[in-house]
């Protein structure tokens, strides 16, 4: 038929796909922004589009949120989250134009990373601070601690 497109039944809704944090890394810049791929053959509904930070809802029309290249969602946040905190994301709105949507019971995407901005702490220190040895040629040895990403 001239003029006409027929499509197969798709009932498939979009994928989404975390690029950036890892799920669970401890990350040092809070400032960072999450960046999730969302793809679908038939395209993304931009409006369709629900991301919850830490339990507060962002969509395109917030300036945090942003579709780039119809294909990368990025949110930067506009606070910077405090140290030794986790931080929450659910892709619980992702719809194509078909109208093949993630559900609140079945996100697209849902993880967690945490913030860890503290400096690592030297635990055992050899010989001790203000120390003598009677060595000419002493071991010195450092252990340090973060008890932020526990390494």
């Amino acid at each position: 038929m001239d003029g006409f497109t027929v499509l197969e039944d798709d009932t498939i809704p979009p994928t989404a796909t975390l690029i950036s944090p890892e799920l669970g890394i401890y990350m040092s810049c809070p400032e960072s922004s999450i960046v999730i791929l969302v793809e679908d053959e038939n395209g993304i509904e931009p409006d369709s589009i629900l991301l919850m930070v830490n339990g507060t809802e962002y969509t395109l029309a917030d300036p945090e949120l942003s579709l780039q290249d119809d294909s990368l969602l990025i949110f930067t946040p506009s606070v910077v989250f405090p140290d030794s905190s986790r931080v929450d994301v659910v892709l619980s709105g992702l719809a194509d134009t078909l109208g093949n949507n993630a559900s609140p019971s079945e996100p697209a995407l849902e993880f967690y990373y945490r913030i860890d901005t503290s400096p690592p702490i030297p635990l055992l220190i050899a010989p001790p601070p203000n120390g003598t040895t009677r060595e000419l040629s002493p071991v010195i040895s450092i252990e340090f601690t973060d008890w932020g990403s526990h390494v």
